[in-house]
C-alpha cells in the first residue's frame, strides 16, 4: 500500500514526539558515527559488538514500535494514519507488530497477521531471487582464517559461492529434512568434484520445488 509523503511525515513526527519513544533515546547514528564506533571495538570484543548490535536494532525499530502504539491507541484518526505508515514499512514493521501487547479487535488482528505475512513472503521472494542468481557464481569462498593458518586439525572441502547457494536452496526446498539429514547431504555434495557439483546444482535448480519458489517472485 502506498501512502502520501505528507501523511507519512506527520505520523513519523508524532512517533518521535511520543514520550515513551524519546525518553532516553538518541538520534540514529550516521554512517561516520557507526564507523567510529566500530573502529573503537576490537574484532574479538564479543560483548562490545553485541551491545552495539542491540543498540542499532533498538534504534531501527524505535519509530515502528511508536507507530504500533499509535495504531493500537484510542485516537481513531491517529490509528488510521499509523496503519498507513506501518503498511509502507513492510518488513521493518513485522517484529514491532508481533510484539504488540494486549487484545486487538478482530479487524486489527486480521490486518496484523496479513501485514506481517505479506512482509515475510516478500522477503522470502527477495532471498530466493538472490540465491537463484548466486547459483551461477563459481567464485571460491576463502577458508576462515583459522584454517588458512593451519590451526585446525581437519580442513573442510573447498566451497564456491554457488555451493553455498545450493545448500540454502536445498534447505528452502526440503523443510521436512532434519538437521542431521541436511548436514549429511551437504557433506556428500561438498565431497564431489566441481563438475559433479555443477550437475547437481543444475538438477536441483530445475526441480519442481525450486521452480515453484522462483515463479512466486
Amino acid at each position: 500500500m502506498r501512502f502520501a509523503p505528507i501523511v507519512a511525515a506527520a505520523v513519523l513526527f508524532a512517533c518521535r514526539e511520543t514520550p515513551s519513544n524519546t525518553a532516553g533515546g538518541a538520534p540514529p547514528m550516521q554512517p561516520v558515527q557507526l564507523a567510529q564506533r566500530l573502529a573503537s571495538l576490537d574484532a574479538e570484543d564479543e560483548n562490545g559488538l553485541a551491545s552495539l548490535t542491540d543498540e542499532i536494532v533498538q534504534e531501527d525499530r524505535r519509530d515502528a514500535r511508536a507507530a504500533v502504539r499509535l495504531w493500537t491507541g484510542g485516537d481513531p484518526a491517529m490509528s488510521r494514519k499509523a496503519l498507513v505508515l506501518l503498511s509502507g514499512l513492510h518488513d521493518l514493521a513485522a517484529v514491532p507488530l508481533l510484539e504488540s501487547q494486549g487484545p486487538l479487535t478482530p479487524e486489527k488482528e486480521a490486518w496484523l497477521l496479513a501485514t506481517v505475512a505479506d512482509a515475510q513472503i516478500q522477503l522470502r521472494s527477495d532471498v530466493v531471487r538472490r540465491i537463484d542468481l548466486a547459483l551461477a557464481d563459481r567464485r571460491p569462498v576463502p577458508l576462515p582464517e583459522e584454517y588458512q593458518q593451519g590451526g585446525m586439525e581437519e580442513t573442510p572441502p573447498p566451497r564456491r559461492v554457488c555451493d553455498e547457494a545450493y545448500a540454502l536452496m536445498r534447505r528452502m526446498t526440503r523443510p521436512d529434512e532434519n538437521e542431521e539429514q541436511y548436514q549429511a547431504k551437504l557433506r556428500a555434495f561438498l565431497e564431489l568434484v566441481d563438475k559433479q557439483k555443477d550437475a547437481e546444482i543444475k538438477r536441483e535448480k530445475s526441480g519442481r520445488a525450486w521452480r515453484r519458489l522462483t515463479e512466486e517472485e
